[in-house]
């Protein structure tokens, strides 16, 4: 069992870099393995660790593009006005809904230097729910299929 749900969390963290990849399979598939409780942890973990893997592998890339961008001075003032308006309440609400491209957004967020507390906060209170949800409905599919 353990040996599975490592694997998923190892999963959780490279689907970040696979466009298209369907994590809410892997999401449900732990909590169908270890529970509500153990797979979202795992759930939690990962999408945590991925999320900042890609806000970091992001804003390392992007230092040299964000110096060309600094030459434009309209650009540079955009850039700005978005980084110093940047908050938590705002990252998340456009995390929460179900639909959101986060993946997109944790590279948009190293892209342009929101700051990594702001980032790592909205980030954890918008996966828990999302991991919770997942696991929960995995372990319920397990419980009622008779398989």
């Amino acid at each position: 069992m353990w040996y599975y749900l490592f694997l998923i969390l190892l999963s959780l963290i490279a689907q970040i870099f696979i466009p298209g990849f369907p994590k809410e399979t892997l999401m449900i598939l732990a909590g169908a393995i270890g529970g509500v409780f153990v797979g979202g942890m795992i759930n939690l973990i990962g999408l945590l660790i991925g999320a900042q893997l890609a806000y970091e592998v992001s804003r390392l890339w992007s230092t040299p593009i964000l110096k060309k961008v600094e030459q434009n001075k309209k650009a540079l003032k955009i850039r700005q006005k978005i980084e110093s308006q940047a908050t938590i309440i705002g990252l998340i609400l456009i995390r929460l809904p179900p639909n959101a491209p986060n993946d997109l957004i944790s590279f948009t967020c190293g892209a342009i230097k929101i700051p990594r507390k702001t980032f790592f906060i909205s980030n954890l209170v918008t996966a828990i729910p999302y991991s919770i949800a997942f696991a929960f409905l995995g372990a319920t599919g397990n419980s009622v299929l008779p398989f």
